[in-house]
């Protein structure tokens, strides 16, 4: 390597000698951008007791100790390799350190770095933020390319993130439809166990670092945030419950976000404090642990608390200007004052909307993916009143908004000046009341958890209820009373509710009252939905007896009535979706219903799909662009005089099916008694819920203990009977303290409801079996045959007509077997509606069959394809 291709060494000295990047050292105050090297030789030359002396090597210095008040040995040694980085040794004390330990003991700030330029690799990635290229490479990071670009990968609960390391926009990328979700969650909450604080930062990379040191770091995927979604708080809540910290970065930003999520975090019922880092514009949570090393953690605790007033300094109105109305009511707008050699000067006011408005209200509108928020205007025009709203993505848009008050202009067409359409956001919020509301897009639990909303009525206060206008009407009935009744009132009716149980079967009553009262607990334990499904033949009152229980949210009578199964699909999903956190009925399951393969039967068997997992379908919109995932958020209660017949094991195993039997006739009159009484049962719900805010139950645990409890039985029923078993549990409990029924009481009604899910569980585990195709085709045949529609041959015999044979052992059966089994079965209305290749696989994991497809076999001089089944095993169906 020539002396003209290495690297230039750093240099440091007086007068002609250079400092970084060939500026002149200087030993006025270092400047904001200063390396940290030019900022320790800058402080160490105004020394003049400390003799800095630049030494023949590049880079290396000899002085007094800086450390050491009065010394004068010449024996510290300071060397510096390029800006950010050196060493210094004492040959009195033998101590030694980096130069950023230096700066740190003579109390020099550091610059930021720029954690957005260019990296060379992972190990320059890490090293940048703090933490050794280990650390990252344990948490899961690794060098890759995504889109042509050079990146870091890394894993998160809703998919794989990139970091760029090229310094080009955008830093970040997710896939598409990532939503953000917990990174580092779970270790966070392992280290609290030492007693720290969480610690909520901003930035994966800040996670991974803060986590190394010691803090029990978290962050929210895809930036900082000043509000924590539902459904992730709901998360945090079940995760971690101590002391919170919010330390994001150090700039304007940062700090208002931060005192926003406290204030959320404290609503939420969290011992929560943001802090600042104490550093310059930019610096973050892994600048700090950086800085301070293994001591970050008990650095943080020194740490000066943001103000949650002092967050937004607000400008004075004269150095922006201000807004009146005239007297004739409309908007002008008086510009600053401006200092000129002859005065101050005040602009002449100029109109900047030619009608009067102003804003009268701003609602903001939440869901669990977004928030939205609307603009009312109400003014004159022509004389005429006028109300407009207005969504705050035209609001903010002087553009759009002039095109959205076009209408509400004088003149045809109206002129518009473009320079005082700026102006039109602002002077409306200025004059405006400016009232905000909150609202929530759909039924159920707020965000803040304080209130319950529904279109009707509701628990807590401050929140309105805004639903679509086509489903608004729809929902009317939903809600509660204003207050929650008298003690005597909620007791009449809880005891009516369980005199349900003189009139249709009990374990069919206690099993509908635990489905009915877990809806609000989905909050804790989304995982809990499964379908309640009431069977009975016509005339034994399971409409009615739904909408018993569709009372406690409110509807009555012909309101109760959410959906049809005879509806379109399609409805389902904005439906299922809004109504969230509470119960939805889908009335009158019918025997051949749907024609197999209909788009009807599709659209169902796709909707149960989704409920049963939680997920949306996703429509695509009319410009082509994906739309927005509504997955269901209610809880269904299904009736029918027939089985929910849908060959998908994802909707059977997550259907509890309990059988009315016909009522008595001499039970007539009290089934109208309770008719008449059932608009109380939605005060025993409006209790409950609040009951829920103030207690709010372990049902995570519960669920837990009911599994466990239950592992001899089929998985996925063992989870429907946990399910019904919470809800049991959090009506029981609530019922007790509420003192609505007695200790006696409270232990009858467990017990007769364990005797209820038990025997549900069983006869839902038997129809599953039944409804096995396996089963059904084997029936068929067996049928058929006996009614000599087709006929099976003795061994090697094989005539027409025939759809098999048979020796002593097994019995084979051709592909024309299934073909006369959908033909007997189409006479009763059922179809074998899965392929053939399915329905052999269900023979063989039955236990029919000796494998899941057909095989070649020989009989006579032909050669045939056919399922081999056991002779023994079919016998009972095939009777041969």
């Amino acid at each position: 390597m020539t002396n003209s291709t290495k690297k230039a060494a750093w240099r440091g000295g007086n007068g002609a000698q250079t400092g970084v990047n060939g500026r002149p050292h200087s030993i006025t105050p270092p400047m904001k951008n200063q390396s940290t090297a030019a900022r320790v030789l800058d402080y160490l030359r105004s020394r003049q007791d400390l003799h800095l002396k630049p030494q023949h090597e590049p880079g290396k210095f000899h002085l007094n100790s800086p450390l050491r008040p009065g010394s004068d040995s010449d024996g510290f040694v300071l060397t510096i390799s390029d800006d950010e980085h050196g060493v210094y040794f004492d040959h009195v004390t033998k101590e030694s350190g980096t130069l950023y330990d230096l700066a740190d003991r003579l109390g020099i700030g550091r610059p930021h770095p720029n954690s957005k330029r260019k990296y060379q690799s992972l190990a320059d990635y890490a090293q940048e933020h703090g933490a050794p290229a280990d650390v990252f490479i344990a948490a899961g990071w690794k060098e890759t390319t995504y889109q042509g670009r050079p990146a870091l990968a890394f894993k998160t609960k809703t998919g794989t993130r990139y970091r760029f390391l090229d310094g080009q926009k955008p830093h970040y990328k997710s896939p598409a439809r990532y939503r953000p979700c917990w990174y580092g969650l779970a270790r966070a909450v392992e280290i609290t166990a030492a007693g720290g604080p969480l610690v909520i930062c901003n930035g994966e990379a800040s996670t991974v670092t803060a986590q190394y040191y010691g803090l029990a770091a978290v962050c929210l995927t895809g930036g900082e945030r000043g509000k924590i979604p539902e459904h992730l708080l709901n998360e945090l809540q079940e995760a971690y419950s101590g002391p919170v910290v919010v330390a994001f970065d150090c700039d304007q930003a940062g700090r208002t976000s931060a005192a926003r999520l406290v204030e959320q975090l404290q609503d939420a019922g969290y011992q929560a404090r943001a802090v600042d880092l104490a550093g310059s514009n930019g610096f973050d949570l892994a600048d700090f642990c950086k800085l301070h090393g293994h001591q970050a953690a008990e650095k943080l605790h020194t740490l000066k608390a943001i103000s949650q007033q002092n967050t937004s300094p607000a400008t004075p109105i004269n150095e922006l200007g201000y807004y009146t109305i005239t007297d004739e009511g409309y908007i002008q707008y008086h510009g600053p004052a401006r200092h000129t050699q002859k005065g101050v000067y005040y602009p002449t006011p100029e109109i900047v909307a030619d009608f009067w408005a102003k804003l009268v209200h701003k609602q903001v509108i939440y869901d669990d993916r977004e928030r939205t928020v609307i603009y009312t205007l109400y003014g004159e025009k022509d004389g005429k009143e006028f109300t407009a709203k207005i969504p705050g993505e035209i609001w903010f848009d002087k553009n759009k908004l002039a095109t959205a008050l076009l209408p509400y202009l004088p003149g045809k067409p109206p002129v518009v000046e473009s320079k005082k359409q700026q102006h039109w956001g602002p002077a409306f919020s200025y004059l405006g009341d400016n009232k905000e509301s909150r609202a929530l897009a759909s039924t159920g639990w707020t965000p803040d958890g304080k209130s319950f909303v529904a279109p009707a009525g509701n628990i807590g206060s401050g929140w309105e209820c805004a639903l679509n206008d086509n489903l608004a009407e729809h929902f009317k009935g939903y809600g509660f009373p204003r207050g929650i009744g008298d003690d005597q009132t909620a007791k009449n009716a809880v005891r009516n509710l369980l005199r349900l149980t003189e009139i249709y079967k009990p374990e069919a009553v206690y099993i509908a009252i635990a489905h009915a009262f877990l809806p609000p607990l989905l909050r804790w334990l989304p995982e809990a939905r499964y379908l309640l499904h009431i069977q009975g033949s016509t005339g034994y009152g399971k409409t009615e007896f739904a909408k018993f229980f569709m009372a406690l949210y409110g509807p009555l009578g012909d309101q109760a009535i959410t959906y049809k199964w005879s509806d379109t699909p399609v409805g389902f999903e904005s439906r299922a979706y809004t109504l969230k956190d509470v119960l939805m009925l889908i009335d009158d399951y019918k025997p051949g219903l749907f024609n197999r393969g209909s788009g009807d039967e599709k659209g169902w068997v796709r909707n149960l799909q989704a409920y049963t997992s939680g997920s949306g379908r996703g429509r695509s919109q009319k410009d082509g662009a994906a739309g927005k995932l509504r997955p269901p958020r209610c809880l269904l209660i299904s009736t029918g005089e027939d089985d929910l017949r849908f060959d998908e094991e994802s909707i059977i195993n997550r259907t509890l099916t309990v059988r009315l039997t016909k009522p008595s006739r001499n039970k007539v009159d009290t089934y109208h008694q309770l008719v008449e009484v059932t608009a109380e049962f939605h005060t025993i719900m409006a209790r409950y819920i609040a009951w829920l805010q103030q207690t709010r139950p372990p049902v995570k645990a519960w669920h837990k203990q009911f599994l466990a409890q239950n592992q001899h039985i089929n998985s996925h029923l063992a989870r429907n009977m946990a399910s019904n078993l919470v809800g049991a549990e959090a009506v029981a409990q609530f019922l007790y303290e509420t003192k609505l029924l007695d200790a006696v009481e409270i232990n009858r009604f467990k017990d007769n409801h364990d005797q209820a899910i038990n025997t549900a569980i069983e006869d839902t585990a038997t129809t599953a079996a039944q409804q096995r195709y396996s089963i059904v085709f084997l029936e068929a045949i067996s049928e058929a045959l006996s009614y000599g529609t087709v006929y099976l041959g003795e061994k090697d015999i094989m005539r027409s007509g025939y759809i098999g044979w048979y020796d002593d052992d097994y019995i084979y059966l051709t592909p024309a077997a299934v073909t006369a089994a959908n033909e007997w079965l189409k006479k009763n209305g059922r179809e074998i509606k899965i392929s053939n290749g399915r329905l052999y696989d269900q023979l063989h994991l039955d236990g029919y069959a000796a494998q899941a497809e057909t095989k070649t076999y020989r009989h006579g001089d032909k050669v045939e394809r056919a399922i081999c089944l056991y002779r023994t095993n079919v016998n009972l169906h095939l009777q041969i």
